[in-house]
């Protein structure tokens, strides 16, 4: 038997691993997301990286990582835009999640997809945030995975919506240089 769940505050993350078992047999909702991913179509996410060049050396440090394989991960439905505006919380005093709202750019995708935009915007490069997003996701000790920072840092980039010139800047005004840097910072390894 199944076990009863409990009632109470769940883990920062969790929420996105039970978006993630939701499971799609016999439905065909027929969105493309691994052609997006890699890269057909005119503003279509490596192809849009290649075109721009964005940041030095961007291509050939993100083709490192294995986006052809991470595409090609058991599609899900993410929400795609899991920010603190989009999160309804009861209770500031003991932060609650109570709903989770703006469906609009919900997709079909890999699952580690929906952890790009609380990494960055949630857990903004504070080792303990990031520990308790990635351990409620069910992926304790996640910050001292390099492919996974990677692979997140990829998602990032390839966000339909995703403005990463903006993380170029630091808060204090300086400039982030590199690729390593940005995934340093951003992504702190464990």
């Amino acid at each position: 038997t199944e076990p009863t769940p409990t009632p109470g505050p769940k883990p920062p993350g969790s929420l996105l691993r039970d978006v993630a078992v939701i499971v799609l047999a016999g439905i065909a909702l027929g969105i493309a997301y691994n052609a997006y991913l890699l890269g057909s179509g005119p503003r279509a996410g490596l192809t849009w990286i290649k075109e721009e060049r964005r940041l030095a050396k961007l291509e050939d440090v993100l083709l490192e990582t294995p986006a052809a394989e991470a595409a090609t991960a058991p599609p899900v439905p993410v929400h795609a835009d899991l920010h603190h505006m989009n999160l309804l919380v009861e209770d500031p005093a003991r932060p609650r999640l109570s709903a989770v709202i703006d469906f609009g750019d919900a997709a079909v995708g890999p699952a580690e997809f929906d952890l790009a935009v609380p990494a960055l915007f949630l857990a903004r490069g504070e080792p303990a945030a990031l520990d308790a997003l990635l351990s409620g996701y069910g992926l304790p000790g996640g910050r001292a995975d390099p492919a996974l920072r990677r692979r997140l840092l990829l998602w990032m980039f390839l966000h339909p919506f995703g403005n990463m010139a903006r993380f170029l800047l630091r808060d204090d005004g300086s400039r982030r240089g590199t690729l390593a840097e940005m995934e340093r910072e951003l992504l702190p390894p464990g």
